[in-house]
């Protein structure tokens, strides 16, 4: 059977949200589940602590010198008048906020030695199948940044879901939850930010960007206050901690069957981007895209582009390829993340490689501008290709623009005819000068032998200047690839006398074997680092 741990540091209400439990579910629900204490102890707490509540009087903080053990099982009534069911325990050891302070580290005792009641807390953390962390919202809200109460707030509950979570040494990760207490008091603020998960974003944004994945949910003790005679806000004699039960609900989620219980949603979450979160959750990667860029757009949930960022990633890193070109976009525009193209190209580079057209668009302009990566026109080209090619306008409109103005670098100062020939840069200007030196050193053969046969040096010149030329052929026109290079290739040939022309397409159509692949892959090179 699971155990439900259920854990806060100083002032979370955790006094009063458990004997508001003990008390709402001492009588079987609307579906048969009820609180069974579990000893004495237990019983004799809930109903002390209720009387004293009914009475007008909030219950004292736990000691320091006390620990108070509390456990129930959690039951559901059998409908054919059996024994009931057992569904889990739930228990709290309500210790003192200067055991959570020694046990999470902002504080640390003297010695080597460990105090018992840190031992027993930290065994109690980590021996349970499910968290519940409470942090009170009169804490958060009400106090400034710097209050002591804030910062436990923050860092003990920071420390608490971590050594609660840590799954090293085989452990299992437990299930846990966030619960934000006195929700009463605050119902207006939790709807001016759009519910539980927006007010955690706001006034503790380190827990709510480290724990995003979580459940957030409020809850709240005492759904009537009165004013005493001193002025302060107390239970009124005939309260119902009815606003309580989502903490059941969502201990019920765990350990009965799906579906029987409702999920608690944030009200500013939409029922699709809800349904993302359950399924990104379960490692769902087309879920985790959705969820993450819902958050950064603030589209269905409140905007949170940190977490979405971190969402995205989850997704990116499984190789969803949307993901991999938002996450480039967002490091390319310094959205959520710092500015940062080398990582940007990489994220893009990964994504085109598996065929997104938009992915190759990006790194197309990358290479083309020589923007976090070394500028290369050809695989600029060559991306702007696969990306046209899949229907991408804007693609297609650099491909327009390249051509239109001769696809140069501006960082380039224009070549001569070698330079154009033997570095490959497809521009209009190469191709003339590389025309004009196939036709200066063919007709200069050929007046050098007009009628014998052509020694091997002359057709080894002739025919390595067409080579080259063709292969700026073949990276203009692009894509050709290898069929491109055999029906171009007697084109060339035509340039040449005819008892010449046997060598040369000889020559010219075992060119692709000493090209390496360059003609016919078109390989750009490795992601950039």
């Amino acid at each position: 059977m699971k155990k439900v741990a259920i854990v806060g540091v100083e002032g979370s209400g955790k006094t009063v949200m458990l004997a508001g439990l003990g008390e709402l579910y001492s009588r079987p629900d609307e579906n048969g589940y009820f609180l069974a204490p579990k000893n004495f102890a237990t019983a004799s707490y809930v109903a002390t602590k209720i009387s004293r509540m009914r009475k007008g009087v909030w219950p004292t903080a736990t000691a320091e010198d006390v620990l108070q053990g509390l456990d129930w099982t959690l039951r559901r009534k059998n409908g054919s008048g059996g024994r009931p069911e057992d569904v889990c325990e739930i228990s709290c050891l309500d210790f003192a906020g200067e055991v959570y302070r020694l046990a999470f580290g902002i504080k640390s005792e003297s010695g080597d030695v460990t105090s018992d009641e840190v031992k027993s807390l930290k065994a109690y953390v980590r021996d349970a199948d499910e968290i519940i962390v409470l942090i009170n919202l009169r804490d958060v809200i009400e106090k400034g940044d710097a209050d002591p109460r804030v910062q436990e707030a923050k860092w003990i509950t920071n420390a608490i879901l971590a050594f609660a979570l840590d799954t090293s040494g085989g452990r299992r990760e437990p299930r846990a939850t966030i619960v934000l207490s006195q929700a009463d008091s605050y119902a207006s603020t939790i709807s001016a930010y759009g519910g539980a998960r927006g007010v955690l974003e706001k006034f503790l944004p380190h827990v709510a960007n480290n724990y995003d994945w979580l459940d957030v949910f409020e809850a709240s003790a005492v759904d009537r206050t009165v004013v005493d005679d001193e002025g302060n806000f107390v239970p009124a004699p005939d309260f119902h901690p009815t606003g309580l039960k989502p903490i059941v609900d969502w201990i019920k989620r765990g350990n009965v069957s799906a579906g029987e219980v409702p999920e608690v949603r944030n009200p500013a979450e939409s029922e699709e981007v809800a349904e993302w979160r359950r399924s990104a959750k379960r490692g769902d990667a087309d879920a985790q895209f959705n969820l993450g860029w819902s958050y950064v757009n603030g589209t269905g949930v409140n905007k949170n582009v940190s977490t979405g960022i971190k969402w995205l990633r989850k997704a990116a890193d499984q190789g969803h390829p949307v993901a991999q070109n938002n996450l480039g976009w967002c490091h390319q525009n310094g959205v959520g993340v710092n500015k940062d193209m080398g990582e940007a190209v990489r994220w893009y580079y990964l994504a085109a490689g598996q065929g997104l057209a938009i992915a190759q668009n990006n790194l197309g302009w990358c290479y083309e501008n020589g923007v976090g990566v070394e500028a290369n026109m050809p695989a600029a080209i060559d991306c702007y290709h696969k990306a046209a090619e899949q229907g991408d306008a804007n693609a297609a409109a650099a491909l327009k623009r390249l051509s239109g103005a001769g696809a140069t670098q501006p960082q380039q100062k224009s070549g001569g005819a070698l330079d154009a020939l033997f570095g490959g840069r497809c521009n209009r200007a190469g191709l003339w000068k590389g025309a004009l030196l196939l036709g200066a050193v063919v007709f200069g053969m050929v007046q050098l032998f007009p009628e014998e046969e052509p020694p091997v040096w002359a057709i080894m010149v002739s025919g390595g200047v067409g080579l080259m030329f063709l292969r700026l052929v073949i990276l203009r026109l692009h894509d050709f690839g290898l069929s491109g290079w055999f029906i171009l290739s007697p084109l060339v040939v035509l340039c040449f006398p005819e008892s010449w022309r046997a060598w040369i397409l000889i020559l010219l159509l075992a060119g692709p074997f000493f090209e390496e692949g360059e003609a016919t892959s078109n390989k750009y090179g490795p992601p950039p680092a």
